[in-house]
């Protein structure tokens, strides 16, 4: 199960873990604004997740890559005008 905080408990946890931390709550919002860490809205408030946030900070992928799909060429129809 994910550990889903809110961006200033997200910052405590990391202030409680490390005091000289350079995390703070205006870094993580930052990358969560960015879309560089997934997250959603609940209300006002931002809500992340801690693992996503470690992972992200200690400057490993966020989830495995997986290739793109092949993307189909869409196919131009012209319409004929009969008279």
């Amino acid at each position: 199960m994910e550990r889903i905080r809110t961006l200033a408990d997200a910052a405590a946890y990391f202030k409680d873990a490390d005091p000289e931390t350079a995390i703070t709550k205006t870094a993580i919002r930052r990358a969560v604004v960015d879309g560089l860490v997934p997250s959603m809205k609940a209300g006002k408030k931002w809500l992340v997740s801690l693992d996503a946030l470690e992972r992200y900070f200690s400057g490993l992928p966020l989830e495995e890559e997986q290739p793109e799909p092949e993307k189909k060429r869409a196919r131009v129809v012209y319409a004929r005008r009969y008279m």
